[in-house]
């Protein structure tokens, strides 16, 4: 929080406060006015200046006239950009506001974003009113502690790539690799600033012993093993790495569909992939990779996604589908969609049973986006369908009985979830979370922040 640890701090001669924040939410504003005017209090009248975001304006003016010893002025800037920055701290109104200090100034800039632009405003304050200034815990190139946390551990080359990555901001890479046990995460959690992940879980738990913690970025695409609301009511911001892990998956489509077209290689005949259709259900960074692995296989494609218009989508070459049920006329469906509540159970028998005769299933989303029940009577009554999925269900013994000696065909699952399993998406996924990090910190990127 923005002033834990720094009332020693607080020069005794400085009459005004200038307090550079930026809180998502109105109840951490509060919290910071609170802690901020019991430092106040006791030196008197003082004049605090609060920089906030437009929309938390109105909040903050009528949460401070209860403290009439204050002598508040509120700046709004809609912009907390690096840009937005370089504009508002050459306004008149703070310059004028500054300039009253006569001297008797504290900088104060708050540990969450915007690390680059704030310590250029405070390099303005200092050189232009010869004022002095305190940061309260956030200037750039400050000694952090990143957590690599992976149950699942990255190969060993992209482990040297992150650090190096992490060593060169001068940052601190904490290792926790192959852990059994949720206790050794939350111990490791403790003294953190950021948190990089794989498929590991960051809940309500682990936030609650992470004291220090401002950032934690999943290295992947899926992102339904962080706790995205407990992360925004501590204001923690979550990130993912989309794309990274594209090539890689796309890969491992091609391969679970070469070797179930092929029989899994049993000396019968199976058939050719030139000519079939594939259709996408979501059409991101992965899709597109499959898809452009189909066109070299001369396959044609087809695609629906709720958050990209149809003509996108007919630009990228691929056909627009209006329905998600429309997919389910082709032969191959591909599941590129999150878990959340919409898409959970959502692949149910109504939908397979549409699809044409050696219909297949590919699922490298999240095995909870297809309804288990549906799917093993779908594989017990449809003898030419095919499920082809990355990841195992948890009990796999029923599916096996649905298909019989077939397994290995018709069904295909892999033990653990391997579709980034590649020493090139390790390097990829990793290193792009470890400079997403540094980013944040360094100059308040957020590009990839998920919300709840």
């Amino acid at each position: 929080m923005l002033w834990d640890g720094v009332s020693t701090g607080l020069p005794r001669h400085a009459e005004r406060v200038l307090v550079v924040v930026e809180m998502r939410e109105h109840e951490d504003l509060e919290v910071v006015l609170r802690s901020s005017i019991r430092l106040l209090e006791p030196r008197g009248t003082w004049a605090l200046l609060l920089v906030c975001g437009e929309r938390n304006k109105t909040f903050v003016e009528q949460i401070v006239k209860r403290w009439s010893f204050v002598h508040l002025h509120c700046l709004p800037i809609s912009n907390f950009s690096r840009e937005g920055y370089a504009n508002f701290r050459r306004s008149q109104e703070l310059l004028s506001w500054i300039e009253g200090a006569g001297g008797k100034l504290a900088l104060f800039l708050e540990d969450i974003c915007f690390a680059r632009a704030a310590a250029d405003l405070a390099a303005d304050v200092a050189q232009e009113f010869s004022v002095t200034w305190h940061d309260g815990d956030c200037p750039t190139g400050k000694a952090r502690t990143v957590l690599l946390a992976t149950e699942k551990a990255f190969a060993a080359g992209a482990v040297g790539k992150i650090e190096s990555v992490v060593k060169e901001a001068n940052y601190t890479l904490k290792k926790l690799e192959n852990y059994k046990s949720k206790d050794d995460l939350l111990a490791a959690v403790a003294d953190v600033d950021a948190m990089i992940i794989r498929s590991d879980i960051v809940d309500q738990a682990v936030l609650d012993k992470a004291d220090k913690l401002k950032i934690v970025v999943r290295a992947g695409a899926g992102y339904d093993n962080i706790d995205l609301k407990a992360c925004e009511a501590k204001s923690i911001t979550a990130m993912n790495t989309p794309g990274q892990n594209a090539n890689a998956v796309a890969e491992l489509v091609f391969g679970m569909m070469i070797v179930s077209a092929r029989n899994n290689f049993d000396g019968t005949s199976g058939f050719e992939l030139v000519n079939r259709e594939i259709a996408f259900y979501g059409f991101g960074a992965v899709a597109r990779a499959v898809h452009k692995l189909a066109v070299g296989f001369g396959m044609k494609s087809f695609a629906y996604d709720p958050y990209i218009p149809a003509d996108k989508i007919k630009e990228m070459g691929a056909e627009p589908v209006s329905s998600v049920a429309g997919l389910f006329d082709h032969q191959y469906v591909s599941l590129h969609v999150p878990l959340t509540d919409e898409t959970k159970a959502s692949i149910n028998k109504e939908l397979l049973m549409k699809m044409p005769k050696g219909g297949s299933l590919i699922n490298t989303a999240r095995t909870e986006v297809v309804h288990e029940a549906d799917m093993i009577e779908v594989l017990k009554t449809r003898t030419d369908f095919c499920y082809l999925c990355d990841v195992a269900p948890k009990d796999i013994e029923p599916y096996k009985a649905a298909v019989g000696d077939k397994y290995g065909k018709r069904l295909i699952f892999t033990k653990k979830k391997m579709g980034a399993q590649t020493a090139e998406a390790n390097d990829n996924a990793g290193v792009a979370a470890a400079n997403q990090i540094v980013g944040f910190f360094e100059k308040g990127e957020t590009r990839f922040s998920l919300k709840a």
